[in-house]
């Protein structure tokens, strides 16, 4: 994906594939015909966005989708219509949120979507991220997302207490990828100015929600990417 974002070939061919993969409720299945799915909607939403033809998209019809995924009782998001709650959706559904809402406020763009890099005189990778705001506060007045809820969510009934990790959901064993998306969907639901998510239960490096990394691993992939040739041609293998 960020070679994707980083070169500047005509990637137009992908597009209407995602659009074609849009459904009837709002948001994008698999493949054309399919049902509405998070995952999906993620790689999705962020395939378009890095082409920059997010204005291809119902982005208020995606954006009530996804909020519609948190449940009331449980507080965390589930995936698809009529499903149970799994926490690795913290990340699939505000991620995709972060990247729908964010250009109407013009706080987010493939251009600002990477963090700036710096590289100081003992070459040293340094950089800083674009990402303002906490998610609520960038949606539509008429979507909500309960930022409260999902943080009870992950941190009481993903989390174990006794051996630390995250779970899809109670009863469930705890794994590396639950717990890779339920501390990046809690980072991305907080994100702050100062690069940190901090509060009462510790602090969290921000989650650049493009990637699904933090930024400085952004910064190292960008500065990786920017000391190859341009040409594919030139490449060595």
């Amino acid at each position: 994906m960020y070679r994707l974002a980083n070169r500047k070939p005509d990637y137009s061919i992908p597009v209407p594939e995602c659009i074609a993969s849009f459904r009837y409720e709002g948001a994008f299945g698999g493949e054309p015909c399919n049902e509405a799915h998070g995952g999906y909607v993620f790689c999705a939403v962020a395939t378009l966005f890095i082409l920059g033809a997010t204005d291809r998209v119902r982005d208020i019809d995606l954006e009530r989708w996804l909020c519609r995924r948190q449940r009331s009782v449980e507080g965390g998001f589930q995936g698809r219509t009529n499903k149970l709650v799994d926490g690795c959706y913290s990340f699939w559904q505000c991620g995709a949120l972060f990247l729908v809402a964010c250009p109407r406020h013009g706080k987010l763009s493939p251009h600002t979507s990477k963090s700036r890099l710096i590289v100081d005189r003992d070459s040293t990778v340094v950089c800083s991220h674009p990402f303002t705001g906490r998610l609520p506060e960038q949606l539509s007045q008429q979507q909500t997302c309960n930022s409260i809820a999902l943080q009870g969510y992950i941190l009481s009934c993903s989390q174990l207490q006794y051996d630390g990790g995250f779970r899809d959901k109670p009863g469930k064993l705890h794994d590396m990828y639950h717990t890779c998306y339920c501390l990046s969907g809690l980072s991305t639901l907080h994100d702050g100015e100062d690069g940190e998510v901090a509060g009462r239960f510790g602090q969290l490096r921000s989650v650049n929600p493009l990637f699904g990394i933090v930024f400085n691993k952004v910064c190292n992939v960008q500065h990786y990417f920017n000391l190859l040739p341009s040409a594919h041609q030139d490449l060595q293998v």
